[in-house]
């Protein structure tokens, strides 16, 4: 097991997930780009993205 000492997490990092949230220039509502950085994580952006639907 690693340590991130910036966050005192043990354990081993299986990846990323990042949300971008932007707004459309003529209706100006939100919406969202998911990417994950691997397919490990694949089921975890699904989650975000179904509950970012609800936004």
């Amino acid at each position: 097991m690693k340590t991130n000492d910036s966050t005192k997490i043990e354990g081993e990092k299986v990846g990323t997930v990042h949300v971008s949230m932007y707004k459309d220039t003529s209706t100006r509502l939100p919406f969202f780009f998911i990417t994950s950085d691997n397919e490990d994580m694949l089921q975890v952006s699904y989650i975000i993205e179904d509950s970012l639907c609800d936004f």
